[in-house]
């Protein structure tokens, strides 16, 4: 492991821990941009596998398998502003997030539906939790992926 690689190493283990710490402590998850480091790539979950994991909570009785559709339907429109608020806050870009969910790619909706969700998380109970549920399950998910191989022992 060199240099660089070890410091992405010890930041991601700090960050870790601190946000483990922090929603132990507050009953709230975060999400932790780094700033000044240079050279320092913070991996993060594929957008696509975000979105993969939000809409494992679309109800069942919904008969839809999406949220990149034009929909009314209050569940839908929670997990759009659900994926919506993680995506930007793992840095990703309005243009981005908004092909990703909205058919006409508009990232005025996408500011809309960040700020909704940050609004709601602060006031609606059940909102947080289903934003809590989902943000610890794309992180429970990337730290599985971000895991490194067990070595095998040579018996």
């Amino acid at each position: 492991m060199n240099t660089e690689q070890y410091q992405v190493h010890l930041c991601n283990s700090m960050i870790d821990r601190f946000k483990i710490s922090f929603l132990e402590k507050t009953g709230r998850a975060v999400i932790v941009q780094v700033a000044g480091l240079k050279n320092l790539a913070i991996s993060r979950p594929e957008l696509p596998r975000i979105k993969f994991l939000v809409e494992q909570f679309i109800p069942k009785h919904l008969a839809i398998t999406s949220i990149a559709i034009t929909s009314r339907k209050r569940e839908i429109v929670t997990l759009k502003q659900i994926f919506c608020k993680i995506a930007r806050d793992y840095g990703y870009s309005l243009q981005l997030i908004g092909e990703h969910v909205y058919p006409n790619g508009s990232h005025p909706d996408v500011i809309y539906s960040n700020q909704r969700a940050t609004d709601l998380i602060e006031v609606d109970t059940d909102f947080r939790d289903l934003y809590v549920s989902i943000l610890n399950k794309i992180q429970d998910d990337f730290r599985t992926d971000q895991s490194p191989p067990e070595k095998q022992s040579d018996s």
